[in-house]
């Protein structure tokens, strides 16, 4: 905010209170008549919430496993890797928003998963990994975190993507697991678009944690993929029967798939998803601009007109009314059917 204006001089003094010097080059955005950049954000977000595009997205036991959140809060670094390592939103991210990158610095350095519990009545996991290595080899492995030890693995020296595709059996005396993707030495530069892992008789699998409505499932399928020596995108789908199970308590998941019969091949979601909302303003999302521009700004004039009567608050009610306009004709032009009335989500 601005505190002060010298209208001789030209010099705005903020009111706010620098954690650090925003030094002297860097861009300086002004708004007046009360927009702030946080209602900006808080209308990015409505809009957002609104918007849902087609995708397809694993069925995996390991938590983020799909890569999708934009952090690796699930993902545990060991070894020693480089600054520049963590979740891509570039070329690196085949399939999907993310993909983790382990840039070692140091020999048989990456990422560990999330810890995992495991039945002693079903002992056997199958994973499949999607990967590259820009420089070096990558390598999945099952690690058994109860006895510290591997259980099995997978290798990838290519630059190309491929699918690691491989089944294990936890020794008895296993308890917990978790899975590694690791560069091999000081130099590697490796890639994971994404990592699966379920029970090949599962008759259940959770939803992933972006699913929060009933709707945004479109049907779960299976995907019969190419083998580690074929490119990776030789895919095709067909349905897996089931039902969708609402679990509202689950925070993380709050749906569940159950399936008609045990799952013999990898489980895939059809889904609606919804783009990611805004936590800070140098975030970005995923969906189209144009569209995001019309429904926000229709959003910030309606907040603003929602003050007390004046002859500013009509003014942001006809800015307002201009906008959905605009967002009627972009609706029109981009989406198939009807045009949408702002505030309802596509029914898809």
């Amino acid at each position: 905010a601005v505190g002060a204006y010298v209208a001789s001089t030209g010099v705005f003094t903020p009111s706010v209170t620098y954690n650090a010097d925003p030094g002297t080059t860097g861009p300086i955005d002004l708004f007046s008549r009360g927009v702030t950049l946080e209602k900006i954000r808080m209308a990015v977000n409505k809009a957002v919430r609104e918007f849902f595009y087609e995708d397809y997205v694993i069925l995996t036991d390991v938590a983020d496993g799909d890569m999708r959140g934009a952090g690796i809060t699930n993902w545990t670094a060991y070894g020693t890797l480089s600054a520049s390592s963590g979740k891509v939103t570039n070329t690196n991210a085949d399939e999907g928003l993310r993909a983790l990158r382990a840039l070692a610095t140091a020999a048989n350095s990456g990422y560990q998963s999330d810890t995992m519990f495991m039945d002693p009545d079903y002992p056997t996991r199958r994973v499949r990994a999607k990967v590259r290595a820009d420089v070096g080899t990558v390598t999945i492995r099952a690690y058994d975190v109860t006895n510290s030890a591997s259980i099995d693995l997978e290798l990838h020296d290519s630059r190309e993507w491929a699918i690691i595709d491989f089944t294990w059996t936890a020794p008895a005396t296993c308890q917990a697991y978790a899975y590694q993707i690791e560069a091999d030495t000081s130099t590697s530069d490796v890639f994971c678009n994404w990592l699966q892992s379920y029970r090949p008789d599962a008759r259940e699998m959770r939803m992933p944690e972006g699913v929060i409505r009933r709707g945004m499932v479109r049907e779960v399928v299976g995907a019969m993929l190419s083998a580690n020596e074929l490119p990776a995108d030789l895919t095709t789908y067909w349905p897996l029967s089931g039902r969708l199970i609402p679990d509202p308590s689950n925070p993380n998941n709050q749906f569940r798939y159950q399936f008609d019969s045990p799952l013999t091949i990898p489980p895939v979601l059809h889904a609606s998803m919804q783009g990611e909302m805004l936590t800070a303003m140098a975030q970005t999302t995923f969906v189209d601009r144009s569209l995001l521009v019309a429904a926000a700004a229709t959003e910030l004039c309606r907040v603003m007109a929602s003050g007390p009567a004046s002859i500013e608050g009509a003014q942001w009610k006809r800015l307002e009314q201009q906008w959905r306009l605009t967002w009627a004709d972009e609706a029109s032009n981009q989406l198939p059917g009807p045009a949408l009335e702002l505030g309802y989500s596509r029914g898809w």
